[in-house]
């Protein structure tokens, strides 16, 4: 026993020159490192801590992970033997150590009883950072930081679109001792983790937020999370959703595209006219939901990540271009995916099933949106669909809308 407690190295001291080291650990957490946009996974990370307090992050493959996960849970201490170590990753580190860990399935992992050696390795490890010098953090947008603070407010969750791509996000305004407030962007599954009680100044709370992905704007500092440790971050992502302003469409048309394309308007129009009768939907990639290609021989294969799929697995996704009016201007405006079945009331199997029925080739409930008034929160996107006519992706849709006061 005494001669393989020996053996166990410090995280403080492990280096790839080290000949089969043996760690003792807790694992701290661990997360899937995926695209937010399409929910793709390409490995699985975790942070494990010593009972010398010393922190180092690790990673393993998803095809690996399968078997690994079934032995190795958050909260427990293990023995670590047979695993890789390599240099620390550039970008993304949750934790300051200049190595990280590379398990496969040749890893052995023994649970470790709580004893006088190990029961005061640490639960929690936090890397936390003054708000005033979240900026001179800052270097190339790869750094990954822990923040505290009272939560001061918190916005209502919406809707984003980024590469044809529907993502939920909204934003938690967090601030400290001093009253220096820093927003924070929570996405994906973690848009439901604060509840709006949390704001109620009488009872204020204060929240620890881990793995957070800096990115700086003209005049502030914003922070991201998501369900990777870092993920991708749009400028938009640091507005506040009411700030959107209500236009008329004569004032869209005369927006500049780069300056204005990741800022929300409201406008109330009416449907003019649905532009391309047939081609409401457009088969897409099961993994990207881009539009597939059709290959020369058979089958179809992805734009973006050349996947090769077959007809039955093609995924129907919904592209409505409409033609909107008001008494300024007449614009065109895209709606995909899940917003056209919220406009429509319908899903795009019920919108296919009554294609076939109906014997045409746009259901009677699209071409029902001719005349209707609708509320629609827009956003300016560079790309013309007609005679380079100016449009706007819908990031939301009102069927009944009221008037601003």
């Amino acid at each position: 026993m005494v001669e393989q407690e020996k053996k166990i190295v410090p995280l403080s001291l492990l280096t790839n020159k080290l000949d089969r080291p043996r760690i003792v650990a807790r694992v701290l957490k661990i997360w899937h490192a995926c695209n937010p946009l399409t929910g793709i996974a390409f490995d699985i990370d975790f942070t494990l801590i010593d009972a010398e307090g010393t922190a180092i992050q690790g990673t393993m493959a998803v095809d690996d992970s399968d078997v690994i996960l079934q032995e190795m849970h958050e909260g427990n201490v293990y023995e670590f033997y047979l695993f890789r170590v390599i240099p620390a990753r550039k970008k993304y580190c949750a934790v300051s150590h200049n190595w990280q860990v590379k398990f496969n399935r040749a890893v052995v992992l023994k649970p470790v009883s709580v004893s006088d050696r190990y029961q005061e390795i640490p639960f929690r490890f936090f890397n936390f950072c003054q708000f005033e010098e979240l900026g001179k953090q800052i270097v190339g947008e790869h750094v990954v930081v822990d923040a505290i603070g009272r939560i001061n407010r918190l916005s209502a969750i919406r809707e984003v679109v980024k590469d044809d791509v529907v993502v939920y996000v909204r934003t938690v305004e967090i601030a400290n001792e001093r009253n220096t407030t820093v927003p924070i962007s929570l996405w994906g599954e973690h848009i439901n983790e604060l509840k709006e009680e949390l704001t109620i100044k009488s009872h204020p709370t204060v929240v620890a937020i881990s793995s957070l992905r800096l990115r700086l704007f003209p005049g502030q500092v914003s922070a991201n999370l998501k369900p990777v440790i870092a993920g991708k971050l749009g400028k938009a992502d640091s507005l506040n959703a009411s700030n959107s302003d209500y236009v008329k469409l004569d004032h869209l048309l005369s927006l500049d595209p780069e300056q204005e394309k990741n800022r929300d308007y409201k406008c109330i129009a009416t449907v003019e006219e649905v532009l391309g009768e047939q081609d409401w939907y457009y088969k897409s990639c099961p993994r990207d939901k881009k539009r597939l290609k059709r290959c020369q021989k058979d089958g179809y294969k992805c734009p973006k990540c050349y996947l090769k799929i077959n007809e039955e697995q093609t995924v129907p996704r919904l592209r409505l271009c409409i033609s909107v009016k008001d008494s300024t201007a007449s614009v065109d405006f895209v709606i995909l995916g899940r917003r056209v079945e919220h406009l429509l009331g319908v899903t795009t199997q019920q919108l296919l099933h009554a294609q076939r029925i109906e014997n045409q080739f746009m259901p009677s409930k699209i071409q029902a949106l001719i005349n209707r008034t609708v509320l629609f929160t827009v956003r300016c996107c560079a790309y013309p669909v007609r005679y380079n006519y100016r449009t706007f992706n819908v990031c939301q849709t009102d069927p009944t809308p009221r008037l601003p006061s």
